[in-house]
């Protein structure tokens, strides 16, 4: 029984040092990488929004912040915070705007929030970058 203990002890730190070697050498790119990509078509995709929809607040964030599953590659979200409700009829008037005319690789990835929403707009402020709306960093 101790020889399998210890075997199951061995293997966990093992397992534990390959996963930390792994995540160093994905920090290391990162580092060494000029940005995310995704900044250019999160911009140009909150200003097409803004031209539909009033945006009062805009924030780029975690995916799970907005309970939204995400992986390596999507991993954000545009969350946009608007004093008027998100009603079927804003909605599908952001969704028809964002098809024609913003990148691809994010208009999927658009959240649309009534500014009132002050627990997630919190949580946003907290976890997220926030951006201007001629996008510049806040």
């Amino acid at each position: 029984m101790s020889d399998t203990l210890s075997e199951i002890q061995r293997l966990a730190e093992r397992m534990r040092d390959h996963q930390i070697a792994n995540l160093e050498a994905q920090l290391a790119e990162l580092r060494a990488s000029p940005g995310n990509g995704l900044a250019g078509p999160f911009i140009l995709t909150m200003t097409i929004a803004n031209l539909v929809v009033p945006v009062s607040a805009a924030f780029v964030v975690p995916s799970q912040i907005l309970g939204l599953p995400g992986d390596a590659y999507t991993s954000w979200h545009l969350a946009l915070f608007s004093p008027w409700p998100p009603t079927e009829a804003v909605l599908l008037d952001l969704r028809n705007a964002l098809f024609d005319d913003a990148p691809s690789s994010v208009r999927d990835r658009v959240e649309l929030f009534c500014y009132d929403n002050s627990a997630l707009m919190a949580k946003c402020q907290t976890a997220g970058i926030q951006l201007s709306l001629h996008g510049q960093l806040k």
